[in-house]
């Protein structure tokens, strides 16, 4: 073993042992509760709450909380378990196995001194939440329907940079407000990130809204474009929300659309 490989094999060790190490006291202080609520929290911008918190960091179970899209309670969502993956710690990882008791999502994470890395997820939540983390135009309306996350593996650095294949399956899609609850279909958007830089790619499965769209990712911003055909009378509410993003080829059925 190199000198090189000796060192980075001995700091991931010690990582390991660092936080084995302070397992007595997060649990004395209910660092779950503390812990992963606030990260729920703060990522969902307060809409997923974890409550009825049970055990440990390390093996335990909560229920999850939604905010519904105009509601200022929380309802009851989800019970999640989680464990912890002795396996990760055979290559100086930390990891957890989790999943859902009621439906078929779960997953896998680890982390470790260089990042994280996600194996066999799949999530389903409803569309708003994701929403609001999107930019706009997306983010101006309020989303319908159900937007499920797949990956088999997805490794990123600390610093951002990312390997790895995720789709993202938007379901029943619809939008509040201008666009009257109308169904738009169903909708698959597929990244594949290769460290510095991921493609994104817009397909449609079904629906009366045909959409398609190219784009990539990076440490300096994003670009996505694309074309969107259907009737008229669906288009034009959808345009009047986007704005300057879209602009009509000429043909009222059909127009494009260009982020940011």
């Amino acid at each position: 073993m190199t000198k090189k490989a000796l060192h980075s094999s001995l700091r991931r060790w010690l990582f390991c042992l660092a936080i084995l190490v302070t397992l007595p006291g997060m649990v004395l202080f209910q660092a779950p509760g503390q812990l992963l609520d606030a990260g729920l929290r703060r990522w969902s911008s307060d809409a997923l709450r974890l409550e009825f918190v049970k055990g440990s960091l390390w093996h335990g179970s909560g229920l999850l909380m939604i905010r519904g899209a105009n509601d200022p309670l929380v309802h009851p969502w989800q019970n999640v378990i989680w464990n912890l993956d002795s396996s990760a710690l055979w290559h100086g990882s930390i990891g957890w196995e989790f999943h859902v008791t009621n439906n078929k999502d779960q997953g896998k994470i680890e982390l470790s001194p260089s990042g994280w890395h996600m194996t066999d997820l799949r999530w389903s939540l409803p569309a708003h939440l994701l929403g609001s983390h999107f930019p706009p135009p997306f983010s101006l309306t309020e989303l319908g329907g159900e937007m499920q996350i797949e990956t088999r593996s997805l490794r990123c650095g600390w610093r951002g940079e990312c390997q790895g294949q995720t789709e993202l399956i938007w379901r029943n899609a619809a939008g509040q407000g201008l666009l009257a609850s109308a169904r738009l279909g169903d909708y698959r958007l597929l990244s594949i990130s290769q460290v510095s830089e991921t493609t994104l790619q817009l397909d449609t499965l079904s629906g009366p809204l045909h959409a398609e769209g190219q784009g990539t990712m990076t440490g300096k911003g994003y670009q996505f474009s694309g074309v969107l055909t259907g009737s008229p009378e669906l288009l034009r509410p959808i345009s009047a929300i986007a704005g300057e993003h879209m602009k009509n080829s000429g043909d009222p059925g059909r127009w494009y659309f260009q982020l940011p």
